[in-house]
């Protein structure tokens, strides 16, 4: 289908119905969203997790010893500022002259040396504090020591002979008449920041590293959860470790432990951790929550032995605070501190409460000298968490004066006198009024496959995941992602960082900050279309927020307007960073935060906010309109110099030597964005009516504007204009050069066939290239081939997400854990359904229904997906890949066009009607 103006309409029954009943209960899911094993997490990554979007926790349901990770949103450490040069503009400008007269490998040089040689990053999102609790039990299963442990290899770094990989093996016995007693049988390894693997009995367990440090290894391979490499009698490890100093002394000796049967399970469409613990005379459950309407964690700890609770109960941090009481509360005090030596105060200060509350005059609690809690007796106990902080939303970059004591304690004025069912309500009921808001079923799995454990279902998934399709654990993955959004993001907090709210570390991998050329964007990727609007709060105010340091980066470098950097931190540090261009050569990652603005208004049509977010829409298009100079030889407008995010290209000079470059002038992305910006910031002054200098100049420069997407001789949009820019990697990660495709909404496969089939081809060598992808390339590409109408492709990049970069609870691994690739999973679940990037000729929203349906999910439904012109999808069934039925609702009382079985059905609401439509079969 060629063109809008080329489609048919077709008639249809049409009903008005009444409108919806309110009620305080959300509704019962229509089925148990749940993940669920029998052992606990073996690491971080598969540990299972709750937020109420400024408090997280993550419980690894370890037993008898457990360790609950405590994070509050606005603990980050601060960087000195490092500002740029004085003279960065004529830096700048002497860098584009050189791209200009053929020498764009001297300006990479150039900038690199001027105005990145600090190799500036931004600050970490640092940990809270950890919960350490011991349940004080006599052993209820055997547990081993490997003995005879011996160096079987060394081999030292020819790069580096102070460093060298080692490899020692030791033997355990395990006597055939215990082996059956061997409960959920774990390896226990010291933590150690040296590169490590472990084997037992010659064959593969796991590994780790300074940023995933693993310490605890079932002895079931992580491909094969069925089959026990231990055995009865005598075994072998082997411990290799890489990358380690030739003075660092070797870890401890190895153990081999063992649990009670133990179950953990996370409903994440109410955000309930259970952990359950059989004991011999009774069951420990530990159940987690984080609950948004009281500001806190609550954890609710039951014991129905003879023997009651026995617990040790401490807060520790591995640096940068202190323990305390008060009373019986248990305190942690400190403040962030530089990743750089982990020692040095700097950035946020914070406190957290543990305050417990008793329901049995039979339990005694006692404080310890070192400050830990010791509880004994009774079955039940309840433990409420708080935290401040002394980050100041208004103006992070000017601490608030706080009063940690009346902070942490004011969350339980209201809370201490509740049961933990009340708060538990209260906290399960504003997660699934949430979660409630959209239901999609795909069709069905076999009953066999959902009783498995979590684990086992994808290790099912991956023995073929081309053929082995699961409905519902697709389904699943939907909704985690929302349940993470709801988690990790509510008005009037950060938005969503690279790991939510949840790190265990001190220093994350890629600091766990706010990457702008991709990944905090995808964040919010679901937000509008499945019906999580008020959620896409936070990214919204943190732009506006980021505006004034914005606008000293670009007056820095010789522009008006605002800009970024391609990265951020709590603190909205704006500068160009890191040490290569093709990471911080970028300038034009605020524009894509800026779309975000546009794009909210445009599902919600709320013209007071669109009022408000116009400053900024319009001091990114005066950036543009600075920025953006005539091309020499043709005299259209070129962006630059800039980066296509994290790409570079080959270039040969005149003596033809091979440079690594990332800096040239108009590179597909930037005069995307720089379209998209204007465009956006045009049409918000035309909804305000707004008519000045900028909306004239914006005008005349996209009249000006070079063509945003050059076609190949091989039919593919060209990243980088000039053909002598060869390209370096047919399977990078990002796809930068496709984004007016996706997010953008600068082309549409109805108006634009030339340049989609270009996107394809470009999509398609992207995807065909790529034996290994990062979790959230594959959620850009589901979005981009569910986009261009590719159902096939589509589901195969969910079903290689689900082989490649899923982990058992859920969570999407770049490696380790980044939260975007399960943001962008969940959007591109929803565009398989659901896409409103056209318009007809009239300029009324076209609203495409199962636009990229794969076969495989020919039957199914859908209530509250989300459209463009604030229309709500409250229920559409389709059956055999044809929609049968369809209950629209206009919220702004604007036609709309529905594009639906090859039809068009023109739809006029008034009085934010509700229409239902029925279609006939084939």
């Amino acid at each position: 289908m060629s063109s809008i103006r080329h489609l048919i309409p077709a008639l249809s029954t049409i009903i008005l119905i009444a409108t919806t009943f309110a009620s305080n209960q959300p509704p019962e899911p229509p089925r148990p969203f749940l993940i669920h094993d029998t052992a606990p997490a073996p690491q971080w990554e598969q540990a299972y997790v709750v937020g109420n979007g400024r408090l997280g926790a993550t419980s690894l349901g370890s037993f008898p010893s457990e360790t609950i990770i405590l994070n509050e949103e606005t603990v980050w450490e601060r960087k000195p500022d490092t500002p740029l040069p004085t003279d960065a503009r004529a830096i700048l400008e002497q860098a584009r002259t050189l791209i200009q007269d053929g020498s764009p490998h001297l300006a990479n040089q150039l900038y690199t040396s001027k105005l990145q040689s600090q190799n500036a990053r931004p600050s970490a999102y640092q940990l809270l504090a950890n919960l350490n609790i011991k349940h004080n039990l006599q052993a209820t299963s055997p547990t081993f020591t490997f003995s005879n442990w011996k160096i079987t290899d060394t081999q030292i770094s020819a790069k580096n002979p102070a460093r060298h990989t080692i490899t020692l093996s030791a033997h355990i016995d395990i006597p055939p008449d215990q082996y059956p007693n061997l409960i959920n049988p774990t390896i226990v390894i010291p933590r150690t920041k040296a590169f490590l693997d472990i084997a037992l009995n010659k064959q593969h367990l796991g590994s780790s590293s300074k940023w995933n440090p693993i310490t605890n290894y079932p002895t079931t391979p992580p491909t094969s959860p069925n089959t026990h490499l231990l055995k009865p009698g005598q075994n072998t490890i082997f411990i290799t470790y890489k990358n380690i100093s030739t003075d660092t002394p070797l870890p401890a000796p190895a153990t081999l432990t063992t649990t009670p049967p133990l179950t953990r399970s996370l409903d994440f469409y109410r955000g309930i951790n259970t952990t359950n613990i059989a004991l011999p005379q009774g069951q420990i459950t530990r159940t987690l929550i984080a609950s948004h309407p009281h500001n806190l964690i609550a954890l609710n700890i039951t014991n129905t032995t003879p023997q009651g609770l026995d617990l040790t109960l401490a807060l520790s941090r591995p640096a940068g605070a202190s323990t305390s009481t008060d009373h019986n509360d248990l305190l942690i005090t400190g403040q962030a501190v530089l990743t750089s030596d982990f020692k040095t105060p700097a950035g946020t200060k914070f406190q957290a409460r543990l305050h417990p509350i008793i329901n049995t005059s039979k339990t005694n609690l006692t404080i310890t000298p070192d400050n830990q809690l010791q509880i004994q007796g009774g079955s039940s106990l309840t433990l409420l968490i708080t935290a401040a902080t002394d980050y100041n939303y208004n103006n992070p970059r000017a601490p608030l004066t706080p009063n940690f004591n009346k902070q942490t304690l004011k969350p339980l004025i209201s809370a201490k006198n509740l049961s933990f069912n009340q708060i538990l309500t209260a906290a399960t009921n504003d997660t699934a009024s949430l979660m409630s808001r959209c239901n999609i079923d795909l069709g069905s799995t076999p009953s066999s496959l959902t009783q498995l454990t979590t684990p086992k279902r994808l290790a099912h998934l991956k023995q073929n995941h081309l053929t082995n399709i699961d409905p519902d654990f697709i389904e699943d993955l939907f909704q985690f992602g929302r349940y993470l959004l709801i988690s990790s993001s509510r008005p009037n907090t950060l938005p969503a960082n690279l790991q939510g709210i949840w790190n265990p570390h001190l220093y994350p991998r890629w600091n766990a900050d706010f990457h702008l050329n991709i990944n905090l964007q995808m964040n919010y990727w679901p937000a509008e279309v499945t019906n999580l609007s008020s959620l896409h709060k936070p990214l919204l105010d943190f732009t506006k927020r980021l505006l004034p340091q914005g606008k000293t980066l670009a007056q820095t470098l010789g522009y008006d307007g605002f800009t970024t950097g391609h990265a951020t931190d709590a603190f909205l540090q704006s500068r160009i960073m890191t040490k290569a261009t093709w990471w911080g050569g970028s300038l034009t990652s605020s524009s894509w935060l800026t779309d975000h603005l546009f794009t909210h208004y445009q599902f919600t049509q709320d013209k007071t906010f669109l009022a408000s977010a116009f400053p900024v829409l319009e001091q990114n298009a005066r950036f543009f309109l600075t920025w953006l100079k005539p091309d020499p030889n043709t005299n259209l407008l070129l962006t630059g110099p800039g980066a296509s995010p994290e790409n570079s290209f080959w270039f040969y000079d005149k003596q033809n030597k091979k440079h690594q470059v990332g800096l040239s002038l108009g590179c597909t992305y930037d005069q995307q964005l720089a379209h998209q910006s204007l465009t956006n910031y045009l049409t918000a002054a035309r909804i305000l009516d707004i008519q000045n200098q900028y909306t004239s100049a914006s005008n005349q420069a996209l009249d000006q504007l070079a063509p945003t997407t050059p076609i190949g001789p091989d039919g593919r949009v060209m990243e980088w204009r000039k053909p002598e820019y060869i390209e370096r990697e047919y399977d990078h990660r990002h796809l930068s050069h496709l984004y007016a495709f996706f997010p953008g909404s600068q082309y549409n496969t109805l108006e634009n066939p030339a340049f989609t089939n270009a996107a394809l081809k470009s999509l398609n060598t992207r995807f065909e290239h790529s034996q290994d992808h990062t979790g959230w390339n594959l959620g850009w590409m589901t979005n981009l081939y569910a986009t261009l109408g590719q159902s096939d492709r589509a589901l195969e990049c969910i079903q290689r997400l689900f082989k490649m970069k899923i982990s058992p609870n859920l969570f999407d691994l770049h490696p380790p854990f980044q939260i975007d690739g399960n943001f962008g999973a969940t959007a591109g679940i929803a565009h398989l359904l659901i896409k409103s990037n056209a318009k007809t000729p009239e300029n009324n929203t076209i609203i495409e229904l199962l636009p990229a349906l794969p076969n495989q999910l020919h039957t199914g439904s859908a209530q509250g997906l989300r459209a463009r012109g604030n229309f709500t999808i409250d229920q559409m069934t389709w059956k055999n890949s044809h929609l049968t039925s369809l209950t629209i609702t206009s919220h702004s009382s604007l036609p709309t066009t529905i594009l639906a079985n090859n039809k068009t059905y023109p739809l006029i609401f008034t009085n934010n009607q509700t229409q239902t439509l029925t279609f006939p079969a084939p």
